[in-house]
């Protein structure tokens, strides 16, 4: 049984360590291992080999995640200088002054450089004064990923005794832990802000949907409503992974928690200012009920998009993108979500979808039909109220 200790709980650094650990705890499961959080420490049942290969292979995982996110071009951030200078001075090859392109290359480095005693160094984590040491290691916590202590607003990491701040620093096997974190977590840089969405410990799904959930990198701004991210990303990473994995439907989710972080950066100064605990669970019943219910209906041939969906993706995906007029996609994002969560009229919501947005909608998605084609009205409305409230019409 190996013991790594865990960063300070409610830190983004905790956060990206967990996201790692998740990934890796699916690793150890495909070699008859089992893990699990308990208290501050991330608990891996096998030995150093084991962990070694499965370390490995979530480095490896990390980098091809992050390489297909930047084909997206959801945009990259330009390292702190102070964190060039660490690397630099530590012996780390700086293979990009950018920390998405830097991940991608350090990862796989770190992949095919594990050995036996590097692995063990995840355990050793010792505290001096008010410096903290992980794996022993002297690289300076990158800027970003230390944000709460650079926030005027925050305490996180600051004694209600002694009031001074903690400095934390890693070798190069937790710098890969955060950096895999980071690339499985991160949604996106627009308008100088940074969105890292990431998993609690309490997370919970029985086929790994946190994979598939992590390679689909899909554009958010700043200035864009986070339920409509997280909706599109909901209705495309379930009906493909079901499609694809398992070719029937079922409920794998038993809770769907992230904590989403908005990083501002503003020349050398990264500054937190949001993070909010957020439950998904809700979204992710709806969605599961779209799929049953179009399961159902089109009964072993899963590859065909039925309209509707069509039209929800495209709206969503113009929220996300910008284009076109944007306010009237942020509102029906935001009746979509309320609507959801039961607290918006079902029928306003879709006479609003018709009449604003679906003509569009659809003429882009389908263009060889007719134009004027009306989703919403008359049948679809009433299947997409079957599938919100679980009616049977």
């Amino acid at each position: 049984m190996i013991r790594i200790p865990l960063p300070s709980y409610g830190t983004l650094m905790r956060g990206l360590s967990t996201a790692f650990f998740l990934r890796l705890g699916s690793n150890l499961r495909i070699r008859d291992a089992e893990y699990y959080f308990e208290g501050d420490s991330f608990i891996a049942d096998c030995n150093y080999e084991d962990l070694l290969d499965a370390l490995a292979d979530t480095f490896e995982k990390a980098a091809e995640i992050m390489e297909r996110k930047l084909n997206n071009k959801p945009g990259d951030i330009k390292l702190h200088r102070n964190d060039l200078n660490s690397l630099k001075k530590n012996g780390v090859d700086v293979f990009s002054e950018y920390c998405c392109q830097f991940t991608i290359k350090f990862c796989e480095s770190l992949a095919n450089n594990l050995n036996i005693d590097k692995v063990k160094s995840t355990a050793h984590v010792k505290a001096k004064g008010d410096k903290v040491y992980y794996g022993n290691g002297k690289i300076a916590l990158f800027q970003m990923f230390g944000v709460e202590k650079y926030s005027s607003a925050s305490r996180f990491m600051r004694s209600n005794l002694t009031n001074f701040s903690y400095r934390y620093y890693v070798n190069d096997v937790w710098l890969g832990i955060l950096l895999s974190g980071f690339s499985f977590s991160y949604s996106g840089y627009f308008n100088q802000n940074v969105i890292i969405l990431v998993p609690q410990e309490n997370f919970s799904c029985d086929v790994g949907i946190y994979d598939e959930f992590t390679m689909n990198s899909l554009k958010v701004s700043g200035s864009d409503p986070i339920q409509a991210y997280v909706i599109l990303i909901t209705l495309s990473t379930l009906r493909e992974y079901m499609r694809r994995e398992f070719k029937i439907f079922f409920d794998p989710l038993t809770t769907f928690n992230l904590t989403i972080y908005k990083i501002s950066r503003q020349r050398n100064t990264f500054t937190l200012t949001s993070q909010i605990d957020q439950n998904f669970s809700q979204i992710f019943e709806f969605a599961a009920r779209y799929l049953k219910y179009y399961n159902e209906k089109l009964g072993e041939d899963l590859s065909e998009r039925t309209q509707l969906e069509e039209a929800l993706e495209k709206i969503i995906r113009l929220v996300s993108s910008g284009r076109g007029k944007v306010d009237k996609y942020q509102r029906a994002a935001f009746m979509l979500y309320d609507a959801i969560h039961k607290s918006h009229d079902v029928y306003d919501m879709i006479y609003f979808f018709g009449r604003e947005l679906s003509q569009k909608a659809c003429e882009q998605s389908y263009k060889k039909r007719k134009r004027g084609h009306w989703l919403f009205r008359g049948d679809g409305g009433r299947e997409f109220e079957a599938i919100l409230y679980g009616l049977n019409v």
